[in-house]
C-alpha cells in the first residue's frame, strides 16, 4: 500500500530484465498523482522500455550512480515548488 500512496516513484533502470520494477511503475501510474521519474543506466537503451517511460513525468538517460542523488533532489525540488503554487491558488 506504500507504493499506492506515494507521490513519487523514482526508478534506476541498470538492467533489462526488471521484470518487478516495471510492476511497480505500472501499479504507480494506476494512480492519477503520483510522479514517476525514471532513470537509466548507460547501456540501457529506454526505446525499450517505451510502455512505462510514456507515463513517466520524467526520464533520465545514461545516468551513473553517482549522479542519482543529484536527480533525485531535483525531483523533490519540482515536487515542492507544484505543492506549493498548488496551495496558493495561482
Amino acid at each position: 500500500t506504500a507504493l499506492r500512496n506515494a507521490d513519487l516513484v523514482f526508478a534506476y533502470i541498470t538492467a533489462t530484465d526488471c521484470h518487478g520494477i516495471m510492476v511497480e511503475i505500472g501499479i504507480a501510474a494506476a494512480q492519477l498523482f503520483t510522479r514517476i521519474v525514471i532513470a537509466f543506466a548507460p547501456g540501457i537503451d529506454s526505446k525499450d522500455f517505451w510502455y512505462v517511460t510514456k507515463r513517466a513525468a520524467a526520464v533520465h538517460e545514461h545516468v551513473r550512480e553517482c549522479c542519482l542523488a543529484e536527480i533525485l533532489a531535483s525531483e523533490l525540488y519540482l515536487m515542492k515548488g507544484d505543492s506549493t503554487s498548488m496551495g496558493s491558488g495561482a
